[in-house]
């Protein structure tokens, strides 16, 4: 499966690109430290490629959809929507 999506990272319950960015720009051992107070996560905006359904990116928006009903998230421990 190839996924379109982006690292983002939570701060007092909104999305913090900042923080995102400070990640990213950070030392590794900065990074670890970083994480352990606000882990980052990837939000996925798009099924580019899924195993059973082949290339999606030519799909209209409602097919598209369609298709993340057959691949919900791997891990629906945490989710946050805005």
């Amino acid at each position: 499966m190839i996924l379109d999506g982006e690292g983002i990272v939570y701060v007092s319950g909104r999305i913090d690109f900042g923080a995102a960015q400070s990640r990213a720009a950070s030392t590794p051992a900065r990074a670890r430290a970083l994480a352990e107070h606000h882990p980052a996560h990837y939000a996925v905006f798009d099924i580019l490629s899924h195993p059973d359904l082949g290339d999606t990116r030519g799909w209209s928006y409602v097919s598209q959809r369609a298709s993340q009903q057959i691949a919900p998230p791997a891990d629906n421990r945490e989710q946050h929507s805005q």
